[in-house]
């Protein structure tokens, strides 16, 4: 169990530090304006985790799911338990990018960073890492016995977020955020009314990225809820992310609901079995070929007929492709039936595929034909009084007895 000092005794010790006894200061941009804030030495039992850390909300939980503990757990800022789990969590992350391996052979350079009650705002890994070594070998790791910190002037939690999102998000040598983590914490921002405008400054991406970033954790949301693993997050942070991706953008091309629906629970049948990058180039391509994907399937598996079913998920779309459509939905309720399903996309893809690929070898001498045209066609438009001819005439006596041979074998092949 961590050894970590209850609120009053943290309010107490922070309350009556001098900034005389500063050991240097830090500059932070913080509540709008840059400021240099004093840097002190305090004992390591002093901070505590930061329970609302963006970094770890997703393993929150995942945590709370697998150890079925209740979904406010992890909200008492001073529980012992919920500690005592943030630093297992934490352990698990503490040798991301060598963070324990400089912490064995240097000392603490980087300041942690602690709100005016204690708490973490950055560097919750790094004070693990700290405290895990000075258990092992007290004497040896001794100058970890006082850590330093900045304490930040009286703040709201939004503010807190927002710094954050400046100290952790940008690149640097700290451990990346996974996407969803991101995710995660720019919606927790955007609920707390910050604009996308405003959270693209803050995370100095575009707009679009912001927009993009929360849709794909919505998708990435509901088909976990729809695999019976709500909130397991690890099953994808780590990938698929392009899947989700792609999958956002190939719903944006389709207008029905019911077509869109579809292509999403296809999707999610490749997600469940990907191949690699097959996974990812297989999507656009389900897309634009969606209607062939479901004639298959009708020809292979007999769909559900339910109409009441359809106009209660899909509206107003009632033409046979959008029905056909609600029905392949309709009939993935059914789990026993995702293998097949899957089987049936996953070889119409490949069969277009090679159909494309058989189209461009026979349209491949035609292409390069026009290609040529067009190219010749550019080069008489700018051929004036300055065009440099040198050469010009022996080139087109070699295109004339290519064409002538080209000819030739034309009219003997037909």
């Amino acid at each position: 169990m961590i050894e970590c000092w209850i609120m009053p005794q943290r309010k107490d010790w922070l309350d009556k530090l001098n900034p005389r006894d500063a050991i240097s200061h830090q500059t932070l941009q913080f509540q709008g304006r840059v400021q240099d804030i004093p840097v002190y030495l305090v004992p390591i039992a002093l901070p505590c985790y930061r329970l609302a850390n963006g970094r770890t909300r997703a393993v929150q939980a995942e945590y709370r799911i697998q150890h079925s503990l209740a979904k406010d757990f992890f909200d008492d800022p001073d529980s012992t338990a919920a500690l005592s789990a943030q630093d297992e969590l934490l352990s698990r992350m503490v040798d991301d990018k060598g963070l324990m391996d400089v912490l064995r052979t240097n000392q603490q350079t980087e300041a942690l960073v602690l709100d005016n009650r204690g708490y973490v705002v950055n560097g919750n890994r790094r004070l693990c890492a700290m405290r895990t070594l000075l258990a092992v070998d007290a004497i040896y790791y001794e100058h970890f016995q006082n850590v330093r910190v900045v304490i930040l002037p009286a703040c709201t939690e939004e503010q807190i977020r927002e710094l954050e999102a400046q100290l952790q998000i940008k690149p640097d040598t700290k451990a990346e955020y996974t996407w969803i983590d991101l995710a995660l914490m720019q919606r927790q921002l955007r609920n707390d009314h910050k604009s996308d405008l405003q959270l693209a400054k803050l995370y100095d991406i575009s707009k679009a990225a912001v927009q993009e970033s929360i849709d794909m954790l919505s998708l990435a949301e509901d088909y976990l809820i729809s695999r019976g693993h709500q909130e397991e997050y690890s099953r994808i942070s780590s990938s698929n992310k392009y899947a989700f991706r792609q999958l956002l953008s190939g719903r944006k091309a389709i207008n029905s609901e019911s077509e869109k629906s579809a292509f999403t629970q296809f999707v999610y049948l490749l997600i469940d079995d990907p191949e690699g990058d097959r996974l990812y180039k297989s999507i656009p391509r389900l897309a634009s070929k969606l209607r062939d994907v479901i004639t298959q399937l009708k020809a292979e598996i007999t769909l559900p007929s339910s109409e009441p079913q359809v106009d209660k998920l899909f509206g107003e779309d009632n033409d046979d492709f959008s029905r056909d459509c609600a029905h392949a939905v309709e009939l993935l309720d059914d789990t026993s039936r995702h293998d097949d399903v899957r089987e049936i996309v996953k070889n119409e893809i490949e069969r277009i595929d090679r159909l494309a690929q058989e189209d461009k070898g026979t349209r491949f001498c035609l292409k390069n034909v026009l290609d040529a045209h067009t190219s010749l066609e550019a080069a008489l438009v700018s051929l004036d009084e300055h065009s440099k001819t040198e050469g010009l005439l022996d080139q087109l006596d070699t295109i004339e007895s290519l064409v002538a041979q080209l000819r030739q074998t034309v009219n003997e092949l037909h």
